[in-house]
């Protein structure tokens, strides 16, 4: 009997998280500037953008400065990830002040960018490999983000409490982003 309670509480709990529906997806084949603010030089084709630079949503969230966002990575040869990917909260439309957790080298790093000037938050070990899907969210002063299975959350003592999602790519050869949904908190 135990058994069969367990196994209805976890097909609620995917039926639930299967029916989550962002505000905005994008596939990237194409950059919208009536949906992104573009910064630095980014291509796009049929399976993502690629290039050094970010793109600023400009969609508005129903749910405010607090919302999921994230992407996906897919790699030119198949394998490991040769370039550097960021997702962007709280960002302004040139991203010269934002929350950045950025995926390079093996690692993933959260950090705090204001005017420019970068203060390292948090990090953990994390494989990039083609598919990987990266994510974070963001509420009042907590932000969280996941490496796989696992998630940490760090609290900012002093948070940016306004500004946009977004994506980044950089140094990749022939990587992409693509798959970006931008939406509610779902957990």
């Amino acid at each position: 009997m135990k058994i069969l309670r367990l196994s209805t509480i976890l097909l609620s709990s995917a039926a639930v998280w299967a029916s989550y529906q962002p505000t905005y997806s994008d596939g990237l084949s194409s950059i919208d500037p009536s949906k992104w603010t573009q910064n630095g030089s980014l291509s796009a084709a049929s399976n993502g953008i690629t290039g050094n630079g970010s793109l600023i949503s400009t969609v508005p969230i129903p749910t405010g400065n607090d919302y999921d966002v994230s992407m996906t990575i897919h790699t030119a040869n198949k394998g490991a990830c040769t370039g550097s990917y960021s997702l962007y909260a709280r960002s302004t439309p040139n991203s010269a002040t934002a929350y950045v957790l950025t995926l390079s080298a093996g690692s993933m790093g959260l950090f705090r960018e204001v005017a420019n000037s970068w203060t390292f938050l948090s990090s953990m070990p994390y494989h990039c490999s083609d598919g990987i899907l990266m994510r974070l969210v963001v509420r009042g002063s907590s932000l969280t983000f996941w490496s796989g299975p696992n998630a940490a959350t760090y609290q900012d003592i002093t948070p940016i409490m306004t500004g946009k999602p977004g994506v980044g790519i950089s140094s990749s050869e022939g990587d992409t982003i693509a798959n970006v949904q931008i939406g509610p908190i779902d957990y």
